[in-house]
């Protein structure tokens, strides 16, 4: 079930009600066991298979979690990498098993030996696997470093790990953040109602009338042959995935916000106006931030960070960004999209350029304004270079899009059409969203508006919702990671 399906809806509401009931008749932890058995109840839905696996993993990971915090000196890092091996090569299995049948026997092809793949085993690539992997694999390095004490309750990290709002597609939860929750649930309250539901009608949006509605334009020319395209079309195409991404990606998040919130969690934020970006290093301070932030914490910081010499910190930076391109997929474009990230961030850095802040103001006036205005427009155009790679579905196509771009930017081959109108209102619509909460430096902008003019904000949003809604909905991007 995804949150553009009906039957999430119906399956939410009822899990809504019991965790509003529960803690009355039964206390606050009642509600805690429920939240599990709905989440590993959804999880079944998809494929019951696999929730073996999920329950399986949470309980290897809480167990040896147990085991590092009573453990001293040497032992304790033997649990750790004993933890870190089972967890990373589950992913590493049931992610990449496929790539490396598929890159071997393409190289064999390469070299002249051809290689037949009826030796080798397909698997199928189970929901969320990178997100609760990640989530997991944090909570046992915390326990390691003794930021967080290890849970001695297995349903408390087996929620923490399967919590259905974030388990297909993030974001990437905390244990310190999470597992506080869970353990000390608080009563909910309207106003954790009245906000869930306007983050869930944002993503819902965001999601079908902006995303869904970009989708077959976007796949027309990234669909069609290389070598008819024009270098107009590849670019109009970009950045139409450009938009639909961060509206299907964020949207996601919108609503899973939305759902936990309403269910008496917070979570934190997980995109900052990224296309307010004006370099690659603010850009990930505002773009899947828990990811970013797990990678720098969990990864780039345990390499050495920003310690050591000038290409001590560029190796670094490569392989956190290489590492957090193949985390998206089990694909080369996919690694070439972390290169690239990787080489913009070197670059920055050589260059002694300073990324700024969100939420940090614009210094020097009315030109300070222009120059950053043109700043953003121009890293816009970067960024959906590094869009072009992650959307391409082969290294040809990327070559030969490159080509056109700048070769014939102007040359078009009729590939382009106008979105729809809900589309391109929903546009407009999240433009000015976007614009008065990175002004107001406040994602709950709208809060300060009195009650009348609030009021007319959700109904034109439950009317854009209407007007563009379809019943051609696809399943989550990041949901497929």
């Amino acid at each position: 079930m995804f949150f553009t399906q009906l039957s999430f809806w119906g399956f939410f509401l009822p899990v809504l009600g019991l965790a509003v009931v529960l803690p009355r008749l039964f206390g606050p932890y009642s509600r805690s066991l429920m939240l599990l058995a709905a989440s590993w109840l959804s999880y079944a839905f998809w494929d019951w298979r696999f929730l073996g696996l999920l329950i399986v993993s949470t309980a290897v990971v809480w167990a040896i979690a147990l085991r590092i915090e009573d453990a001293e000196g040497a032992a304790r890092k033997r649990w750790l990498w004993l933890s870190l091996v089972f967890s990373i090569g589950l992913l590493g299995v049931f992610k990449y098993l496929n790539f490396f049948v598929d890159s071997f026997i393409g190289l064999m092809a390469a070299i002249g030996m051809p290689v037949t793949d009826d030796w080798a085993v397909r698997l199928i690539l189970p929901l969320g696997i990178s997100f609760y992997t990640f989530q997991t694999v944090g909570y046992t390095i915390d326990v390691y470093r003794r930021t967080l004490p290890a849970e001695r309750s297995f349903a408390n990290v087996a929620l923490f790990a399967s919590f259905f709002p974030t388990l297909a597609s993030g974001p990437i939860q905390r244990a310190g953040d999470l597992l506080a929750q869970i353990r000390a649930p608080r009563p909910i309250l309207w106003d954790d109602i009245g906000r869930g539901a306007v983050l869930c009608l944002l993503g819902l949006i965001k999601k079908i009338v902006i995303a869904d509605a970009l989708a077959p334009q976007v796949a027309a020319i990234y669909g069609a042959d290389p070598s008819v395209v024009g270098g107009a079309d590849v670019i109009y195409a970009t950045w139409l995935f450009a938009i639909q991404i961060y509206c299907d990606f964020s949207g996601y998040t919108d609503i899973a916000r939305g759902v936990a919130r309403m269910l008496g969690f917070d979570l934190k934020y997980n995109f900052l106006q990224p296309y307010f970006a004006t370099s690659p290093q603010e850009f990930w301070r505002r773009w899947h931030i828990s990811l970013s932030t797990w990678l720098r914490d969990y990864l780039y910081i345990p390499l050495g960070g920003s310690r050591g010499g000038s290409a001590a910190i560029d190796r670094n930076l490569m392989i956190t960004m290489l590492l957090g391109g193949l985390w998206h997929g089990a694909a080369w474009n996919f690694v070439a999209w972390g290169g690239f990230q990787g080489a913009v961030q070197v670059i920055q850095r050589r260059l002694g350029l300073k990324g700024r802040k969100p939420g940090q103001p614009v210094a020097g006036g009315i030109v300070g304004k222009l120059r950053h205005i043109v700043t953003v427009a121009l890293f816009f155009q970067v960024t959906c270079y590094g869009w072009l790679l992650f959307r391409a579905t082969s290294f040809d196509q990327i070559a030969a899009f490159t080509a056109h771009i700048f070769t014939a930017p102007l040359r078009t081959a009729g590939l382009i059409s106008a979105p729809p109108v809900p589309a391109l209102c929903g546009i407009l619509f999240l433009l000015l969203w976007d614009l008065c909460a990175e002004t107001a430096d406040d994602q709950r902008f709208y809060m300060r508006w009195p009650l009348a003019v609030r009021a007319c904000l959700w109904a034109a949003m439950i009317y854009l919702l209407a007007f563009g809604a379809t019943t051609a909905t696809s399943v989550f991007i990041y949901a497929k990671f």
